[in-house]
C-alpha cells in the first residue's frame, strides 16, 4: 500500500467497525472475500491504493456519524411513544432502549435500527399501523 494508507488501516478499520475479512470484502464489494486477509498480509498488492483508502474513510466516517442520528432519531421516537411502547415495536428490552438513549450500550448495527426507526416513525404519521 502507499505512504498514504499504511498496511495496518485494513485490520484497524475492520476492528474499529467490528467486522470480519469477509465482512469488509462484502462492504467494499470486493468478489473473492479473501482478498482483504491477502492485501492485509501483503499477499497481493492493492490496485488503487488512494481510492481503497477514501473508501475506508468513508466506511469509518459513516460508522461514526450514524449512531448520533440513530438517537436522535431514537429520542424523537421516544417524545411520541413511552419506552415500553417503542421496545414492543421494536422488540426489545425498555432497558435496551434506555441504555441506548443513555449512551450506555452501543448500537451494533446502526444502519439497521436506523431503518427500523424510520419505518417506525413513518407508521406514526399513519392512523393504522398496518402497513
Amino acid at each position: 500500500m502507499s505512504p498514504d494508507c499504511p498496511e495496518d488501516l485494513l485490520p484497524q478499520v475492520r476492528a474499529e467497525l467490528a467486522l470480519s475479512q469477509a465482512a469488509l470484502a462484502a462492504l467494499l464489494g470486493v468478489h473473492q472475500v479473501t482478498t482483504v486477509g491477502r492485501w492485509e498480509r501483503g499477499e497481493i498488492a492493492v490496485r488503487q491504493p488512494r481510492v481503497l483508502c477514501l473508501a475506508l474513510e468513508r466506511l469509518r466516517r459513516e460508522r461514526r456519524m450514524e449512531p448520533p442520528d440513530t438517537l436522535t432519531q431514537l429520542r424523537a421516537l421516544e417524545a411520541r411513544l413511552d419506552i415500553p411502547a417503542l421496545a414492543f415495536v421494536l422488540e426489545t428490552s425498555p432497558l435496551t432502549l434506555r441504555r441506548w438513549l443513555s449512551g450506555g450500550l452501543r448500537i451494533w448495527h446502526p444502519r439497521i435500527v436506523a431503518l427500523a426507526l424510520e419505518e417506525v416513525a413513518h407508521r406514526l404519521g399513519r392512523e393504522s399501523w398496518a402497513a
